[in-house]
C-alpha cells in the first residue's frame, strides 16, 4: 500500500509474529521449571550436565525464534554510539547466560538459561504489541489514500470509469453522487449542493458551495450528484498530506522509548564498570573462571527484574483503572506519558460537540407563534424519515404529532446546496407546501435555516452545539493540576469562544494543527490531543499522546493511543490523576530495586552473594513492590468527593423562544 508522498504501509506477517511470541513463551515457562529442578537437585554431575545441555539448546532455539530484533537493535545502537533500552536487555542476558556456561562447563553450580528466554520473550512481546499498533494505523490510513479512493472520471463522449484518485488528472472530469466521498480536490463544475466537511475543516454544519467553488478530498456530498474539475495532482490534496503527516509521526521513536533510553545512558555503564572492575579484582586474587563467575554474577543481580514484573503490574492497573472512566490506552507505556502531561488539546467539533447540527432555538414571525404545534406537525412530516442533515436535526427536537393531526408527506424535491420542498396533506384533504432552506445573509452566529409554509416564512430556526454542561469546571479542574487547556478547532472563532477554553486556535486547517502541536513540543512541552476526525489525525500523531472519541473518523481512532467514549469530560482529569499517582508508585518501586540492586552488586563484587542467594532475595522484592502495585487499585483518582462515574453525561436543554 503506497501514500501520496511515496511512503509504503508495512504489511508485516503480524500472525507469524505472534505464534513464535507464543511458542518461545512455552518454552521459557517449561525451562522455569526444569531449571528449578536443575538447581536444587542433587543428582549425578553426568545426569545434570544432559540437563543443562537440554536447557542450554532450548534457550538457543529462543534466541533465533525471538532474539533478533533485540540483537540487531543493540548493534544499531552501537554502531550510532547510543546506548539504548536494547542494550538492557542484552547486558542482563549476558550476565544469566555467563553464569550459566560457567555452570555448565564446571559441572556444578546454578543455571539461569530460563532467564535469557524469559526476557526475550517479554521484549519481543513488547515489540510486537507496538509494531502490530504502528501497523493498524498504516493500514487505516492506507484506506484513504489517493491509490485505494475511487473516482467516477467522465470522458468526452459522456461515458464513465472508476479509476483510483491517484491517476486522476488536472482537469479531469469527476462525479459525485450523493452521499459518496469527494476522491479529488476539484472545482464544482455542474450544480452545487451541501458538503459534509466537519472531519476536515470543524464546522458542525454542512458548507453550501455552489459552481465554481473549490472543494476538498475527503468531503462528503450530502444531496445532490456534482460535476468537479480535478485540480492538481492527488497527492497534493490537503487529505493526502494529513496521511503523509500520520506516516512521518509514526516512524518518530516513541516517547517511552526516550525515556527508556535516558535511563541506559547511566545505568548500564554503571553497571558494566562494576562487572569489569568485579573480573580484574578477581582475576588477581583467584583464577579467571572464578572471576569470570563473580563478574557474571554481579550482571545477573543487576537485573531489574522487581521493576521487570511490578512496573507492568502497577501500569496495568492504571489501565484497568481508566476503564471505568470510559478511557482505553492501548499501551501500558502510555501511562507514564499521560503522567507527564503538561498541556490538554481538545478538538471542539465531533469531540466537546456533536460533528451534526441542532437546532437550538426558534424565531417566529409575526402572528406565526399561535399556529406553532401545526407549523411544527408540517415540518415533521415534511422531513420524516430523510437522513438530510437539515432533517437529523429537527428530528431530534420535533415531538411526536397528535392522534388525528397526522400529515403524510406526497411530494419531495432537494434543493441542492438549500434544503427541501415538500407537499404534505391530511386525511381531511388539507395540504401545504413546506419548505425547509439555509437562511440568505446570516452571520456564523446566526447560521440556521427558514422554514416557509406556502411560500410564506413561518420562523427561523437557528443552529446551535450541544457543548457539554460543566465544562467550565473541568477546564477549572485540569488547571488545577498545573496542566494547561488549549482548542486547536477548524470552525470560527466566535464559536471557539463557546467552549469557555481561553487559549484557542480558531479556523486551523489539519496542518496548522500539526505546525501547532509541532511548536509545542519543540518547547519540551508535553501534550494529549483530544480529537476525533481526519483534520486531528495528523496533529494527534504528532502530539505522541493522544485519545480519539470512540465515534471519530477510523483513521483517527488508529493513530490515537487510547480511545475515550466521550461520554463524560470529568474523565480526562481523572485520568491525569490515576496516572500521576500510578508513575509516582512505580518511581518509589525503581528506589526500592535500584537500592537492593546495588547493595546485591556490592555483595556479588566482594564474591559475598551466590547466585541461589541473590534469586530468593529477588523475589522478596519482587513480592514486595507488587503489592504496593496492586495497592493502587484502592487509591482515589476522582476530585475530592467524586467517584468514578458520578458525573452523568451532559445533555443540552433547548429554550424554545417566541
Amino acid at each position: 500500500e503506497a501514500f501520496a508522498c511515496g511512503c509504503a504501509a508495512p504489511q508485516g506477517a503480524a500472525l507469524w509474529g505472534w505464534a513464535r511470541i507464543v511458542f518461545s513463551a512455552i518454552l521459557a515457562v517449561n525451562s522455569m521449571a526444569v531449571a528449578l529442578a536443575v538447581n536444587t537437585a542433587s543428582d549425578a554431575p553426568g545426569e545434570l550436565r544432559i540437563v543443562r545441555l537440554a536447557l542450554a539448546g532450548v534457550t538457543l532455539l529462543v534466541v533465533a525464534l525471538v532474539g533478533g530484533p533485540l540483537l540487531a537493535g543493540a548493534w544499531r545502537a552501537l554502531r550510532a554510539r547510543r546506548l539504548g533500552v536494547e542494550f538492557l536487555f542484552v547486558l542482563t542476558l549476558g550476565g544469566a547466560l555467563g553464569v550459566s556456561v560457567q555452570s555448565m562447563l564446571a559441572g556444578n553450580g546454578p543455571v539461569y538459561f530460563e532467564v535469557v528466554s524469559i526476557l526475550l520473550v517479554v521484549y519481543a512481546f513488547g515489540a510486537q504489541l507496538n509494531r502490530s499498533a504502528r501497523e493498524r494505523a498504516l493500514a487505516v490510513a492506507g484506506r484513504y489514500g489517493a491509490e485505494r479512493r475511487l473516482a467516477r472520471v467522465r470522458a468526452a463522449d459522456g461515458s464513465e470509469r472508476s479509476t483510483p484518485a491517484g491517476q486522476v488528472l488536472p482537469g479531469d472530469t469527476v462525479v459525485v453522487l450523493p452521499g459518496e466521498m469527494v476522491p479529488v480536490d476539484g472545482v464544482l463544475t455542474g450544480g452545487g449542493g451541501l458538503f459534509e466537511e466537519s472531519n476536515l475543516r470543524g464546522e458542525f454544519v454542512p458548507v453550501s458551495r455552489d459552481a465554481g467553488s473549490r472543494v476538498p478530498a475527503g468531503a462528503a456530498v450530502v444531496d445532490s450528484q456534482v460535476l468537479l474539475q480535478a485540480a492538481g495532482q492527488a497527492a497534493d490534496s490537503v487529505l493526502d498530506g494529513v496521511l503523509c503527516a500520520v506516516r512521518g509521526a509514526l516512524e518518530a521513536p516513541a516517547e517511552a522509548q526516550r525515556a527508556a533510553d535516558r535511563l541506559t545512558r547511566w545505568f548500564l555503564p554503571a553497571v558494566f564498570s562494576a562487572a569489569l572492575l568485579t573480573f580484574a579484582g578477581w582475576s588477581l586474587a583467584a583464577c579467571p573462571g572464578q572471576a569470570l563467575f563473580h563478574a557474571m554474577a554481579v550482571l545477573l543481580v543487576a537485573c531489574p527484574c522487581a521493576l521487570g514484573f511490578a512496573t507492568p503490574l502497577a501500569l496495568n492497573t492504571a489501565i484497568n483503572r481508566l476503564r471505568e472512566y470510559g478511557i482505553a490506552l492501548a499501551r501500558v507505556a502510555d501511562v507514564e506519558a499521560l503522567a507527564a502531561v503538561d498541556c490538554v488539546i481538545f478538538d471542539k467539533t465531533g469531540t466537546l460537540s456533536p460533528a451534526a447540527a441542532a437546532v437550538e432555538s426558534i424565531h417566529w414571525r409575526d402572528g406565526w407563534a399561535e399556529r406553532a404545534g401545526q407549523v411544527l406537525a408540517l415540518v415533521a412530516a415534511a422531513e420524516d424519515g430523510l437522513t438530510h442533515p437539515y432533517a437529523q436535526a429537527f428530528g431530534q427536537i420535533l415531538p411526536a404529532p397528535p392522534g388525528g393531526a397526522r400529515w403524510i408527506r406526497e411530494s419531495l424535491r432537494i434543493l441542492p446546496g438549500e434544503g427541501i420542498e415538500a407537499r404534505v396533506r391530511r386525511a381531511a384533504g388539507e395540504s401545504h407546501r413546506v419548505t425547509i432552506r439555509r437562511a440568505a445573509g446570516k452571520t456564523d452566529e446566526e447560521e440556521g435555516v427558514e422554514i416557509l409554509v406556502d411560500g410564506v416564512v413561518a420562523a427561523f430556526a437557528r443552529f446551535g452545539e450541544a457543548l457539554p454542561a460543566g465544562r467550565e469546571a473541568v477546564w477549572r479542574d485540569i488547571a488545577g493540576l498545573g496542566v494547561e487547556v488549549r482548542l486547536f478547532t477548524g470552525d470560527n472563532a466566535a464559536r471557539a469562544r463557546r467552549t469557555g477554553i481561553a487559549r484557542a486556535l480558531a479556523g486551523a486547517d489539519p496542518m496548522a494543527k500539526r505546525d501547532a502541536v509541532r511548536a509545542l513540543r519543540a518547547q519540551d512541552r508535553r501534550l494529549l490531543f483530544v480529537g476525533d476526525g481526519i483534520n486531528d489525525a495528523a496533529a494527534m500523531a504528532e502530539a505522541g499522546l493522544s485519545l480519539a472519541v470512540s465515534h471519530g473518523a477510523p483513521l483517527a481512532r488508529a493513530v490515537a493511543s487510547g480511545i475515550w467514549d466521550g461520554s463524560d469530560l470529568a474523565a480526562i482529569p481523572a485520568a491525569l490523576r490515576i496516572a500521576r499517582q500510578t508513575v509516582r508508585r512505580v518511581h518509589q518501586n525503581f528506589r526500592w530495586a535500584l537500592g537492593y540492586n546495588l547493595v546485591g552488586m556490592a555483595l556479588a563484587a566482594a564474591g559475598l552473594l551466590h547466585p541461589v542467594t541473590a534469586a530468593v532475595l529477588m523475589v522478596a522484592s519482587s513480592t514486595l513492590v507488587t503489592w504496593r502495585a496492586l495497592a493502587l487499585l484502592d487509591a482515589p483518582a476522582g476530585a475530592p468527593g467524586q467517584a468514578p462515574g458520578g458525573i452523568p453525561a451532559a445533555k443540552e436543554i433547548y429554550a424554545w423562544r417566541g
